[in-house]
């Protein structure tokens, strides 16, 4: 084999593995994308407030990360507290308690970094 084959099969064999390694990247990063901050971006003005009502379309992505099943609400908790959320302003006691407010069902005892979560405590 000459020298230009060798080097082609390499180029090749580096770019199947490139492929294959950003799809694996994309597809995590999709699966993760809504525990962060930017899968609740329109809660961001209700967030902080203990009382106010959210509006529908943060209900709607609060309601998103809920029918994602039992792990939902570590999803929440992840977004709340997240170094990046942190830099919103985001109060984490606060924003903790969004299911409730928008009126979805909250896991009974569920906590968030040691914080009881409304609605989910008698």
């Amino acid at each position: 084999m000459d020298k230009r084959s060798v080097i082609a099969r390499c180029l090749g064999v580096l770019l199947v593995l490139a492929s294959s390694s950003l799809e694996v990247c994309v597809e995590a990063e999709g699966a993760a994308s809504s525990c962060t901050i930017y899968g609740i971006t329109d809660c961001l003005e209700d967030i902080n407030s203990y009382s106010a009502q959210p509006s529908q379309s943060c209900c709607a992505e609060i309601f998103a990360l809920e029918s994602g099943g039992p792990k939902a609400m570590d999803c929440l908790c992840t977004a709340v507290t997240s170094e990046t959320a942190r830099l919103y302003g985001v109060n984490p006691k606060s924003a903790i308690g969004m299911p409730q407010r928008c009126g979805l069902p909250v896991p009974r005892h569920a906590v968030c970094n040691s914080m009881k979560v409304p609605g989910g405590w008698p």
